[in-house]
């Protein structure tokens, strides 16, 4: 595995399941991780728990399917001057009901390719996901 000890990681969906599992397992081969939640005090025990690992969690919040969410947590990123070396795009969405199983398949691709759009290219992107929920 690389070397990730100082490094910084923006894992996505961190606050349970498998992204906060991976912010764990990055914390524990000695990777600063920068959780990302709707609401950054979801994360607040993974931030516990990551500092009694010796190394730093700092919480920010976005709601993934929202452009403008998504730009104020760069730039919330961005003003701790820490490099961010790894992301982990790990949230997860959610399509709340099924009234027709091919109708909704569509629309959970076009939500989940706009919600990956959306984090990883900072809002460049079609706005088409605004139906969907991104869990985290």
């Amino acid at each position: 595995m690389v070397n990730l000890r100082g490094k910084w990681a923006l894992v996505t969906g961190a606050a349970r399941g498998i992204g906060r599992l991976a912010a764990v397992f990055l914390a524990e081969k000695g990777c600063n991780i920068i959780a990302q939640s709707r609401d950054r005090r979801h994360c607040d025990s993974l931030a516990d728990e990551i500092g009694k690992l010796g190394v730093k969690c700092v919480a920010v919040e976005a709601e993934l399917s929202d452009t403008e969410s998504v730009k104020k947590m760069l730039s919330d990123i961005d003003a701790t001057g820490f490099q961010v070396d790894v992301v982990l795009n790990n949230a997860g969405m959610q399509v709340a009901y099924r009234k027709d199983y091919l109708e909704t398949q569509q629309q959970a691709e076009t939500c989940s390719s706009g919600v990956r759009a959306k984090s990883a290219l900072r809002g460049r992107h079609k706005d088409d996901a605004e139906s969907c929920a991104v869990a985290s």
